[in-house]
């Protein structure tokens, strides 16, 4: 079993996605950037593991790409409010 945790985090536009992974194992945020196709998709859906946590903005293909990471992958994938993020940032660093 691996006993590194992963949470990624992927920004979404018309166009493209980039995707930042935080690994508890390694201090490095590793980055790729995406065209919006749908076989970067599945790439992308291809290298998540059934333990890692997947953070989404808001936006027209977000709930799309979160319903097939769950269904093909089965991690826990959360939907965020782009509009309340700095709220958040802000409660926590307070």
């Amino acid at each position: 079993m691996n006993d590194q945790k992963r949470f990624i985090g992927i920004d979404m536009s018309k166009r493209s996605f980039e995707v930042a992974i935080v690994n508890n194992a390694d201090p490095r945020i590793l980055r790729k950037k995406y065209k919006s196709t749908k076989e970067n998709r599945q790439e992308l859906i291809s290298s998540l593991r059934k333990d890692d946590i997947v953070a989404l903005e808001t936006g027209n293909s977000s709930f799309i790409l979160a319903k097939l990471i769950q269904k093909q992958v089965g991690c826990r994938v959360h939907v965020l409010n782009a509009g309340k993020l700095n709220i958040i940032f802000k409660s926590l660093v307070a």
